[in-house]
């Protein structure tokens, strides 16, 4: 005889022929501990082994020998869901008692992987990051921070290659002053880097000629000579320019140098007698800049004469006169003259050496 739990509806079952016929038998879920009657019916007869279960109280209770309460407790297999009984069959199609520990191992192993591997790219991310950072933004900004500035004494040519012949490998002329970042020098040559003065301008790499580049110092000597733009314009050669800035160096001369640079470069103080200029009143001749051909008549080049100004005192003057040598263009100052002259219009050598020098209006 069977019957459903009303509690956990599991099937429970009993054998009627092991109760008195009419008569009302109880028996416990075994799984819910539910209590549960059953009516047996009329033409029930003797159990299997003879014995009689009597009513108690209108109720039936299983003999000692055959005493369903007392069943073994059922065992449970993991591989089917019908749980084996004696007298009592129990239909399950969950495990409410078991515990979910066992399925969390694999979730919690693969969370572990998860975040390894995630920690794995992300080091590896950074790393990579970090060689590129290094690499192509810190390593050549702290290169160009700290590569020594130089300056073109007069326009220059950027080239591709460290070659000085033809327009081939120009890749663009450089103005006279403009800072250029220096790398390693090769040869007679600069590896550089210029920077044009123009918005969104892209950095140029190439090289410039040593021959024409000043450091920082002999930059701001040679330009705080000049005292206008036309002086500038007038004297354009490196000869005639490299002429001057020896000349001050020797002296002790300075021209127009801001403070903060002249104390940076440790420059000499300006004082009444060394700071002069040359400061052209006219590009027309005769001015404060001469080429004559005094000093030797055949050289191949012509000599250089430059009136130089007195900043302080600005009527005092004084004439100084260079020539060149034909092989190496070294100068040499074969003449100093002071005057309040203001202009100089001519140099002639005379028979016994010594010179003339003709004055402008």
């Amino acid at each position: 005889m069977k019957k459903t739990c009303p509690v956990c509806k599991t099937i429970v079952e009993i054998d009627e022929t092991k109760y008195e016929k009419g008569t009302t038998a109880t028996a416990v879920c075994q799984l819910c501990g539910e209590t549960m009657e059953f009516d047996i019916p009329i033409d029930s007869g003797k159990d299997k082994s003879g014995s009689i279960i009597k009513p108690i109280d209108n109720k039936t209770i299983v003999s000692p020998k055959e005493n369903l309460i007392q069943q073994p407790q059922a065992q449970v297999s993991q591989n089917t869901d019908t749980v084996p009984t004696t007298g009592i069959t129990l239909t399950t199609s969950s495990y409410p008692n078991q515990t979910d520990e066992a399925y969390d191992e694999p979730v919690k192993g693969s969370n572990k992987t998860l975040w390894i591997t995630l920690s794995v790219v992300l080091l590896l991310g950074i790393g990579v990051f970090g060689w590129f950072y290094y690499n192509n933004i810190y390593l050549p900004e702290k290169i160009d921070r700290e590569a020594p500035r130089m300056y073109p004494i007069v326009n220059v040519k950027l080239r591709t290659t460290p070659v000085a012949t033809g327009d081939y490998n120009t890749i663009t002329s450089i103005p006279y002053g403009s800072e250029l970042i220096t790398y390693e020098k090769e040869g007679d040559w600069y590896s550089v880097k210029y920077i044009p003065p123009t918005p969104d301008a892209k950095p140029l790499k190439g090289y410039v000629s040593a021959d024409y580049l000043l450091n920082k110092s002999d930059f701001y000597i040679l330009n705080g000579i000049f005292g206008n733009r036309d002086a500038a314009d007038v004297i354009q050669t490196s000869k005639c320019r490299f002429a001057l800035l020896n000349y001050y160096k020797e002296k002790g001369f300075i021209g127009k140098v801001p403070e903060d640079i002249r104390t940076e470069l440790s420059l000499p103080m300006p004082t009444d007698d060394n700071q002069w200029e040359v400061f052209l009143t006219s590009k027309e001749k005769p001015n404060q800049v001469l080429f004559p051909r005094a000093y030797n008549p055949s050289s191949k080049y012509t000599d250089f004469a430059v009136m130089l100004r007195n900043i302080r005192n600005p009527n005092e003057h004084m004439v100084v006169a260079f020539t060149f040598d034909d092989d190496t263009e070294s100068p040499q100052v074969f003449g100093e003259i002071p005057t309040y002259e203001k202009s100089i219009a001519d140099i002639v050598r005379q028979p016994n050496g010594s010179y003339t020098i003709y004055w402008g209006e």
